[in-house]
């Protein structure tokens, strides 16, 4: 490769043989690839060079360019296996773009820069993390044989496009563990989303997580990659239950919560009282609302719905939770605005849930517009029912 970088004019020759359709002499599926540089000059590495993976190892982002060096010993190509050192368990991934340098130069003005690039390619930079903090110089931890992958391609600036706008995404044995494009649509927000350490993935069962909180409310959202898929399906015991079906919260500023769950999050309105309560849901999700929010005095989590299979499961609910000496603090009833039949209760805790069945869904082409709605008792049920005051009234945000 250095060779072919040195030569007159040697990445458009090798791009003209490639145009003219030269046979290749064997099938690619038949080798194994080096590295995409296996002599460089030098490899120069940039640590904590992105907020996202500062915020994952839980360190700040340093004010000038921390940089260290790699050997290019410790290199391995596409596909081959990443190697732990003996002497440690503390081996991680961490997903890179690494820039080739083409042609040569000093005292480059930064207008210029991207014009001595001949490439980018991918890099897994495998990292002992524990000899990374041997002492003040991580290179200790980062040039272990065969813990640098480098590959399978060099794709040139101009088949790249604008660099900025591309998304680094890295998987662990099919698992997504890195993605920077919503981490990086929530920083473009001023929301400051925060890495959840592998360890505590590893214990959720999920891949790749941060979290962020909507700043008006104090709520915090919990994004992940994949989760685990269990063997064998969840089977109800007493009510069918479908599925999660939706979170309401009360906010005492509520323009302004409802503002960023719109602008910031990307819910989308499916009815709203002004001033007052949305109903939102989250695109692709078709049901009515996924997630809702009122004014309310404090912020507090108002209640957790689950979806029922069959509107049996309301009515058996009833008697069961009677039988228990359950609270229930609502219904049961049915709301005006998704149409659903509805029955609230206090958990051990005194917060409130709520099965429901039935709900309006939507196509998100060409979805109705949100409407405007009425205040007023038959609005939150049309069969003229009113809650106990332990409806909604034990949660909070923390």
């Amino acid at each position: 490769m250095r060779g072919l970088l040195s030569m007159e004019g040697g990445l458009e020759r090798a791009k003209e043989a490639m145009r003219m359709g030269h046979a290749a002499a064997v099938r690619l599926a038949n080798l194994s690839l080096d590295p995409v540089v296996t002599d460089p000059h030098a490899i120069w590495c940039l640590a904590r060079n992105f907020k996202a993976h500062a915020d994952e190892i839980g360190v700040d982002v340093p004010l000038k360019p921390m940089i260290f060096h790699r050997v290019a010993a410790s290199q391995i190509g596409n596909l081959q296996p990443l190697v732990r050192p003996q002497v440690s368990e503390k081996f991680d991934y961490e997903g890179e773009l690494a820039i080739v340098i083409g042609r040569e130069g000093r005292h480059i003005a930064r207008a210029d820069a991207l014009g001595h690039v001949a490439g980018f390619s991918c890099y897994n930079e495998g990292s002992v993390r524990d000899w990374q903090r041997h002492s003040s110089q991580i290179g200790a931890g980062k040039n272990f044989a065969g813990t640098g992958a480098f590959g399978p391609w060099l794709v040139t600036p101009d088949e790249v496009g604008d660099i900025g706008s591309q998304i680094l995404s890295t998987r662990l044995n099919g698992v997504q563990v890195q993605h920077a494009a919503l981490y990086r649509h929530f920083e473009s927000r001023g929301l400051q989303p925060v890495e959840v350490e592998c360890e505590e993935c590893k214990a959720l069962n999920q891949g790749r997580t941060f979290r962020v909180k909507e700043p008006a409310s104090g709520l915090t959202f919990e994004f992940y990659a994949e989760v685990i898929q269990m063997i064998r399906p969840f089977t109800s015991s007493l009510a069918k239950i479908a599925r999660l079906g939706h979170v309401v919260i009360g906010a005492s500023s509520f323009d302004s919560t409802y503002n960023s769950l719109i602008n910031d999050f990307g819910f989308r309105v499916s009815d709203y009282t002004p001033g007052r309560f949305a109903f939102l849901r989250c695109f692709p999700n078709p049901y009515h609302h996924s997630f809702a929010v009122g004014q309310a005095e404090r912020n507090h989590l108002h209640h957790i719905n689950f979806m029922v299979s069959e509107i049996d499961d309301i009515g058996r609910a009833v008697n069961r939770l009677r039988d228990a000496g359950v609270e229930i603090s609502f219904g049961p009833g049915r709301h005006h605005a998704s149409g659903s039949v509805f029955l609230y209760f206090s958990d051990p805790d005194g917060l409130t849930a709520e099965y429901s069945y039935g709900m309006e869904e939507f196509s998100e082409i060409g979805a109705r517009e949100a409407r405007m709605l009425e205040r007023g008792k038959d609005a939150a049920d049309l069969w003229g029912g009113s809650p106990s005051p332990a409806f909604g009234a034990a949660g909070g945000i923390g």
